[in-house]
């Protein structure tokens, strides 16, 4: 049969998100998230060429990114730490939202700004982004306490679908929102059009954030001691049904 993964199949994947819930919760809270970033990146050349007017600034932009990216990798998951996993999404992502709604008011004319503020972005989804990982173990965790099935394997293949979500309407709905507020190849500025293009740039992706950061205070349910306690007992049950299959066989 058709499968969606190394031995997953379609019908075990769509199973497993109607029955656990919380899997359901998490690819929504990460579509939301990955939709914000690819809107950012599909029209950010179209942020310096039409906006700031001079696409040379990317350069600019793009050399303290990837200083920040570093410097987060180090410094995110030590505040991840320290909130727990949920609260560092939740607090990551409403830093999130809030850069981008500042980078809507004050992005418009300053490459600074815009420089600082998508450094607050980046810095502040490294606080939940090194428990991607984690956060999809733990659902998979709290399903089999649950049920007593394990889909583990499968909760883990189902983690490509938010990126591919994330690219699908990042990459695609800007493009079709910049058609519909008048943008041109080559075109001149006009203020209308600055306006309803920050929106996109800005507000757009800091709904998906607050949506993103909504989803998870409210309806993710999984704390770290919860899911501690779900993988002990599951192991725990694992181990106390393997010593009954092998009794037969030693009596």
């Amino acid at each position: 049969p058709f499968v969606a993964g190394p031995g997953v199949r379609v019908i075990d994947m769509i199973k497993s998100v109607i029955t656990n819930d919380q899997l359901l919760i998490l690819i929504l809270v990460m579509s939301s998230s990955y939709i914000a970033q690819y809107t950012i990146m599909t029209v950010a050349v179209h942020y310096f060429t039409y906006v700031l007017g001079d696409v040379m600034l990317m350069t600019y932009s793009m050399t303290a990114g990837t200083i920040v990216a570093v410097a987060g990798a180090f410094i995110g998951p030590k505040i991840g730490v320290m909130l727990s996993k949920k609260h560092a999404m939740v607090v990551g992502l409403l830093g999130q939202c809030l850069a981008l709604v500042l980078v809507f008011f004050f992005a418009r004319t300053s490459v600074i700004a815009y420089i600082i503020l998508y450094s607050l972005f980046s810095l502040t989804m490294y606080f939940y982004f090194s428990f991607n990982a984690n956060y999809t173990i733990d659902t998979g965790e709290y399903h089999l306490h649950k049920t007593g099935k394990d889909n583990r394997s499968v909760a883990n293949g189902m983690m490509n679908l938010p990126f591919k979500i994330g690219l699908l309407v990042g990459g695609t709905v800007p493009m079709l929102v910049l058609s519909k507020i008048g943008y041109q190849p080559n075109m001149e500025q006009t203020p209308e059009f600055i306006n309803k293009f920050m929106m996109m740039f800005g507000l757009f992706p800091a709904a998906f954030c607050l949506l993103a950061a909504m989803l998870m205070l409210f309806f993710y349910k999984i704390t770290d001691a919860d899911a501690a306690r779900y993988a002990r007992e599951n192991q725990e049950r694992a181990a106390a049904a393997m010593a009954a299959s092998e009794k037969p066989a030693l009596s």
